[in-house]
């Protein structure tokens, strides 16, 4: 007997897009939904959302999909990996809350995981808090990255007014302080 089955898919950047595009997701969901013969009735795809979020409101085909549960027209949500779902631990829990309440199973098709029993639920969480962790200090990171560029460039901007002929790659620092030094450099251009 065939389980009717809707998928979830999502990406948040074109940084995402390699390995992780809409179209890719959508073809793993395909193969699983073959391979575990489920009739794959829809797609619901949030393209350029974050995940990173407190609000399922903030990503409106999940809240669709969501809204869609109360029809019982499918019985499993099936996604490609747990954080494409949520990367925030609440609003996953928060989801799968709502379709455990109408009975709608939750699949993802890389994570092999039975996520109905007691320990499947306990690695969902870890899962998803590792998601969220990741998320976070991506977050941090992408904060930094202004001032840091700023800093790097100042710092070339301040050697070059002093007339220094230090270079910031460190290779090339290499070739000519070897250069000055009259040895080889450490790759000549002929091989």
């Amino acid at each position: 007997m065939t389980q009717p089955a809707v998928g979830y898919v999502r990406v948040s950047s074109e940084m995402q897009l390699e390995g992780h595009s809409l179209a890719a997701q959508r073809n793993e969901i395909a193969r699983f939904c073959e391979r575990e013969r489920h009739e794959r009735l829809r797609i619901y795809a949030d393209e350029g959302v974050s995940a990173h979020t407190d609000l399922i409101e903030k990503c409106p085909q999940l809240a669709a999909l969501l809204d869609d549960v109360a029809t019982g027209a499918f019985d499993l949500v099936i996604v490609h990996t747990i954080d494409r779902w949520a990367r925030n631990v609440g609003v996953q829990r928060q989801a799968l809350q709502w379709l455990g309440a109408a009975n709608v199973g939750f699949a993802s098709v890389t994570e092999s995981i039975d996520f109905s029993t007691p320990a499947g639920k306990l690695m969902l969480t870890m899962i998803g808090g590792v998601s969220e962790f990741f998320s976070d200090q991506l977050a941090v990171q992408v904060a930094l990255r202004p001032a840091r560029c700023r800093a790097a460039t100042l710092s070339i901007r301040r050697a070059a007014c002093r007339g220094s002929t230090r270079s910031p790659d460190p290779f090339s620092s290499r070739r000519l302080n070897a250069a000055r030094r009259g040895r080889a450099t450490l790759a000549s251009p002929s091989g």
